[in-house]
């Protein structure tokens, strides 16, 4: 016999010996927590002690419902960042995607818990609003973005005295990507949202390449920032935000190396695109010398289907372009110098 095996019986041992007023325990624990006229509500540690108390003298079936009916909505009261309520009942953005228990062995990436109360569910998921409702053996945890519109649902079935997540639904970008849709999603540049600080993501002679905003995999609309800076003899980049973030390093060609460097990997955060496609690709072009006068992109038919985006700025002794294009609609790059142009097969 284990050692939690032993321990178990000896709890059940225990509960068996004692006889608990269950009724009047679970009566004069809720009075306990009830928040009281000029008393602040009781402290996580205290609720975890009050509980723990219930689980050694009234055993395992007793505590999970002291736990249902009494900590978890306490505990939802007094933790947590995300803020309950004014969360739309309906999704506006143009695409939702559901999966069941059977399409979690493909799409596993959103798995919310209402084990430890809804609160608590939201704030893993860094929800900024939520709402929730049970009715019987259902329950359905809304996640709301800051304007409270809706990013995603999530229902349960009551099993034991726990809960099993049964169907999520969420918002995601069109044709299997995770773009939030826009009006001109070929242009690099700053949007709607502030872009975050580059100085913490490559220096103080950070120059804005992108900012754009993304569905995560909760449904929840981010947005992330490319900057890009001149470091030693190369050019750093960075697309994320100061505290989550990928660093990528473009260096002068050196001998019979290419001049183009494809980042189309660190243009959208790679945890989010995990089971997603990359609707476009990028390349970067940098150019300490300030030599090249043009960078732009050729289909496979000869056509030129985009144009680099010049970078530049205070400090910078040189100069990068960057190219964004759709998947698939480049096989070349094309960088223009005053000796004539040089070609790159990407395709």
């Amino acid at each position: 016999m284990s050692v939690e095996e032993r321990v178990a019986r000896a709890l059940r041992d225990e509960a068996d010996r004692i006889d608990v007023d269950v009724v009047g325990l679970h009566a004069a624990t809720r009075d306990r927590l009830r928040p009281r006229p000029g008393n602040r509500l009781r402290s996580a540690p205290a609720l975890a002690a009050a509980v723990a108390v219930a689980l050694v003298l009234v055993g395992g079936v007793t505590f999970t419902t002291v736990l249902r009916e009494v900590g978890v909505g306490v505990l939802d009261a007094m933790t947590g960042t995300s803020e309950k309520g004014g969360v739309a009942s309906d999704f506006t953005c143009p695409r939702t995607v559901t999966v069941d228990d059977a399409g979690r062995r493909i799409d596993d990436s959103f798995l919310p818990d209402i084990g430890a109360g809804p609160r608590h569910a939201a704030d893993a998921e860094g929800a900024p609003r939520y709402e929730y409702s049970s009715s019987g053996d259902r329950a359905v945890l809304r996640l709301g973005n800051a304007d409270g519109t809706l990013a995603s649902t999530a229902t349960f079935r009551r099993r034991g005295g726990g809960w099993d997540l049964v169907t999520t639904t969420k918002c995601a970008g069109a044709h299997g990507s995770i773009l939030v849709p826009e009006r001109d999603p070929l242009r690099l540049g700053r949007r709607a949202a502030t872009p975050y600080p580059g100085r913490e993501m490559v220096g103080a002679e950070a120059v804005l390449v992108d900012d754009r905003s993304y569905y995560d995999v909760a449904g929840l609309v981010h947005h992330r920032s490319m900057w890009a800076a001149p470091c030693n003899e190369s050019l750093c980049l960075a697309s994320g935000k100061p505290t989550s973030m990928v660093a990528g390093e473009a260096a002068p060609p050196r001998g019979k190396h290419t001049r183009v460097r494809d980042i189309s990997s660190m243009f959208l955060p790679p945890d989010d695109m995990v089971g997603r496609k990359n609707p476009f690709r990028v390349w970067v072009v940098y150019d300490p010398a300030r030599r090249d006068t043009g960078v732009w992109a050729r289909s496979a038919s000869g056509d030129r289907v985009a144009e680099a985006k010049r970078i530049t700025g205070p400090g910078w002794r040189g100069q990068a372009f960057l190219l964004l294009a759709p998947a698939g609609a480049v096989t070349e790059v094309v960088v223009d110098t005053p000796d004539g142009s040089e070609s790159s097969q990407v395709g």
